[in-house]
This record gives C-alpha cells, sequence and structure tokens, in this order.
C-alpha cells in the first residue's frame, strides 16, 4: 500500500464516501502523511517488538583506523543484532560479539557495545594495532532500523500491516478534531486489534526455532600440580 492509497482509505475510515480524500499540496494531505509518519515512528520504536521487516545489516561511514575505538552509528539505528562483523580489504571477515557496556572485557577478546546519544556510537573493547588485518576494513552493523519518512504519494508503507498504520492514523485524527471525535474511539479498537494480530504474526515468525543460549567466559588451562614443570 502507498501513501496515496493509504490517503484514500484513512479518507474513506472518517468520511465515508461522503468526501473526496484529500490531495497532494493540501494542507489536510500533509496533516495525514505527518500522522502516518509519527505512526511510523511508533512503530517502530516500541520497545516490546522486533519487527522482522526493520531489520537491516548497513555499514558504517567510518572504515577501521589505526588505534580508533569509537565509530558513530547511523541516526536511524533503534537495537542492535548479536554481533557484527568488519570486512577487511581482502574480503575476509572478522566477527565481534555485542554486548552490554558493563560486560566489556580486555585482554583480546572481539567485542564491541553500543553508548552514547546524538549520536549513538560502537565502541570495540579494544584498540586496533599496527597489523590488525581488520584496518581499513568496512564495519557492518547487523540491527534494526527506523524506516525513512514517507514523502511522497508513491512511497510504500514500511509496515509489516499498513491497514494498522491506516486505522491509527484515522484514529488520531479523528480525536483530533471536532467533525469526527465520535468516531474516534471505535478507530482506536479497531487499530488495536490490528497491532496485536500484527505483533502475533511478527512473533510466528521464529515459532519452532531454537535460541542459543548466552554465555560470557574465557578459555582457560587445566593445572595438574602433578605434572612436572
Amino acid at each position: 500500500m502507498d501513501v496515496d492509497e493509504a490517503i484514500t482509505k484513512i479518507n474513506y475510515a472518517l468520511r465515508g464516501i461522503d468526501d473526496d480524500a484529500p490531495t497532494v499540496g493540501d494542507d489536510e494531505y500533509s496533516y495525514w502523511l505527518s500522522v502516518l509518519n509519527s505512526k511510523k515512528d511508533e512503530y517502530a520504536q516500541d520497545i516490546k517488538q522486533r519487527w522482522a521487516e526493520l531489520f537491516d545489516v548497513q555499514p558504517l561511514a567510518d572504515v577501521v583506523a589505526l588505534s580508533v575505538q569509537q565509530y558513530d552509528i547511523p541516526t536511524t539505528f533503534l537495537a542492535p543484532s548479536d554481533e557484527l562483523y568488519v570486512t577487511h580489504t581482502d574480503g575476509q571477515n572478522s566477527y565481534f560479539d555485542i554486548i552490554k557496556p558493563q560486560q566489556r572485557q580486555r585482554y583480546g577478546i572481539r567485542q564491541a557495545y553500543i553508548s552514547g546519544i546524538n549520536p549513538k556510537t560502537l565502541n570495540f573493547t579494544t584498540s586496533f594495532v599496527s597489523g590488525d588485518l581488520a584496518i581499513g576494513g568496512t564495519i557492518y552493523l547487523p540491527g534494526y532500523y527506523r524506516p525513512a519518512d514517507m514523502t511522497d504519494g508513491s512511497d510504500v508503507l514500511p509496515f509489516s500491516d499498513p491497514h494498522w498504520a491506516v486505522m491509527a492514523a484515522a484514529a488520531e485524527i479523528a480525536f483530533n478534531d471536532v467533525v469526527y471525535e465520535t468516531k474516534a474511539a471505535d478507530l482506536t479498537e479497531k487499530a488495536n486489534d490490528l497491532y496485536r494480530k500484527m505483533a502475533q504474526a511478527n512473533r510466528a515468525l521464529t515459532y519452532g526455532n531454537g535460541r542459543r543460549a548466552a554465555y560470557n567466559t574465557q578459555n582457560f588451562k587445566y593445572y595438574n600440580p602433578n605434572t612436572r614443570r
């Protein structure tokens, strides 16, 4: 469903067939589009959900540099996957576990964590030293990213169920307009039902898949006191 079709469906939800939908350039069209974009951000930033369609693997702007541990992350980044990788100049990859900041370790363990705001930064737990094959390589950060704003009538709605966005936008518009406010409760109820179903469908994508147990250990050697040195 593209934006123009969504605007038409919002119009049906609010007015039925009693009036034409707003057209590009109208103040009303711009307002309805802004509401759709706000629903897009609410959808993407729901901390209870990790929407499958928002998962992507994006490169960072800066390549790995000698002695540099911190790299800026795109502003659209929402949440990481379990690991990232650096593609070397020869095409080989190095992999790094993504951990919480308080879990960071030293001693050459390949880990990274995310911190900060405006911008968020990716922090490697150890510096890249001379001779490291990752130097000059591109950092790829798998994770969840917020979709860009919709700006054109032909832009496709970035939702697993665009009908939820239509109902949710119509409900907000109705709530803020005395002409349609009596419809707000019913539209909100329909939107909430669609959201629950959308979340259930998203969780179903991982049905039956085993989950890897988390661990955080270091290699160690067993010392036998009966063995001669």
